[in-house]
């Protein structure tokens, strides 16, 4: 057997998948699928997985409209027609998950308990007036509750010399396989969605060793490899 199958049987294994999308992988998809700055998450970020599915196809096929009109018909007819090629599907995602990923983020500060005005003398003939504020003390973000937000994320596995061109191509096809899955709608007081379908790129830690990825050394490559991807809705965790 070799990586990329021992990383997907992973993925599938509820006992063995925490230790692969950990903390740290969660919140990539999540600062990836929603507009969140890392620097305000003040826990861990977990997640309740709804389903995992592994070697999502994309069925083939297609889909054609016409519009039809008919003598002495008042309104023309729009006919939508849909069909899957039995022949077989293209390549999809390795896997993909649809979750709800609980966000620990720190909210707006304590609000306003007392508002006081107050005269602090005149000048030019007029009041000069004061506003003292008391506020209340902030939320305890260890006691905060999480925001929960869902999520449907393709996976990619790959090994650490997959060219970025192959992954990129793949990408596309990854994307279609999750538009499959429903997205629940977020919370009132979720942040703004970046991305409907995130792509995961789950690679080696070793991959960023190469010295084509722009960086000093792994560690820049890997962070910024992150955040030109991020703009295209794809999150890199490494194993």
């Amino acid at each position: 057997m070799d990586a990329i199958d021992s990383t997907l049987l992973r993925l599938a294994d509820p006992a063995a998948r925490a230790g692969l999308l950990t903390d740290d992988a969660l919140l990539q998809i999540a600062t990836v699928a929603y507009e969140i700055d890392p620097a305000t998450v003040t826990g861990p970020t977990t997640a309740a997985y709804d389903r995992v599915d592994l070697a999502v196809p994309i069925a083939r096929g297609g889909t054609a409209t016409a519009r039809l009109t008919r003598a002495g018909d008042a309104l023309p007819w729009d006919v939508t027609l849909t069909w899957d090629d039995p022949s077989g599907s293209a390549a999809g995602a390795d896997a993909v998950l649809a979750a709800r990923l609980a966000v620990r983020a720190a909210r707006a500060g304590g609000t306003i308990e007392v508002a006081e005005v107050a005269s602090s003398g005149r000048d030019g003939g007029r009041d000069r007036l004061g506003l003292r504020l008391t506020m209340s003390a902030p939320p305890d973000p260890a006691t905060a509750t999480p925001l929960v937000l869902p999520v449907v994320v393709a996976v990619l596995v790959a090994a650490a010399d997959t060219a970025p061109r192959e992954l990129l191509r793949a990408t596309h096809s990854a994307r279609r396989a999750a538009l499959a899955y429903p997205l629940p709608e977020p919370p009132p007081d979720a942040p703004p969605r970046r991305a409907d379908r995130v792509v995961c790129w789950l690679l080696p830690a070793a991959a960023f060793e190469q010295e084509g990825w722009p960086g000093a050394d792994a560690g820049a490559r890997l962070a910024a490899a992150r955040g030109w991807l991020a703009a295209g809705g794809i999150a890199v965790v490494t194993t």
